[in-house]
């Protein structure tokens, strides 16, 4: 019996917390306040006014909880409620003030960036760089390259290609020197997925040269057909 009075006292001390709730009490507010001041100017009753009076301070009050409730929840999604997203920002703004580099920026907020550095300082400019096998961050490279996604580009059709050595003739035809290698960016559940992964991970241990590692990004060399 204790435990149904203390639920009926919740029930009627606790609104619930639905906007459903909270948007019908404010249309009523304001409809008996629309109908107070209408008999107030028909009436002139002192009463008419006071109420009137008490209908708008409550209209203002809900609207005051809607203004909260609606900042809490801003705030609560906002960059300075969050460590990561400050450390993001503080990042940010060292960079746009001056105090880092591009190069240290990047570098900071991305693991695998230095293997991109590394391919902008050291590989030659006419250097065709395949991005593999879901790698799709070519704006870090100042260098031409290719995504080797199988499902975003079909310039070669990988599930079609029978073995490593085809897929490397392959991409010497199409100009391809290096390799950059994501092993942390995949999509497994995709129909031919394990040849897939074969004909990559057998194309950088058999066909490619390292050249520089980083987090879980690798850069190849291709070698050339007579090596």
């Amino acid at each position: 019996m204790g435990a149904f009075f203390e639920q009926l006292l919740i029930l009627l001390t606790t609104p619930p917390g639905n906007l459903v709730y909270h948007a019908v009490l404010a249309f009523s507010i304001f409809g008996a306040l629309q109908a107070s001041i209408n008999h107030w100017r028909s009436s002139s009753f002192p009463q008419g006014r006071r109420m009137v009076v008490g209908l708008a301070l409550l209209l203002l009050g809900q609207f005051a909880l809607f203004a909260a409730a609606g900042l809490a929840w801003l705030l609560a999604g906002a960059w300075f409620a969050d460590a990561d997203r400050r450390h993001e920002w503080s990042l940010a703004w060292t960079y746009l003030t001056g105090g880092a580099s591009r190069e240290e920026y990047l570098t900071s907020v991305s693991g695998d960036y230095p293997a991109f550095a590394y391919a902008n300082q050291h590989l030659p400019q006419d250097a065709v760089v395949l991005l593999a096998p879901f790698e799709s961050r070519g704006f870090y490279l100042d260098h031409s390259y290719i995504w080797a996604n199988p499902i975003g580009q079909r310039l070669f059709k990988m599930e079609q290609i029978p073995d490593v050595a085809a897929f490397a003739g392959t991409l010497r035809r199409m100009g391809v020197t290096h390799i950059l290698f994501n092993t942390r960016i995949a999509v497994t559940d995709i129909r031919h997925w394990t040849h897939i992964d074969g004909l990559f991970r057998g194309l950088v241990d058999t066909e490619g040269h390292l050249l520089f590692s980083s987090a879980e990004s690798s850069l190849y060399e291709l070698r050339s057909g007579s090596q």
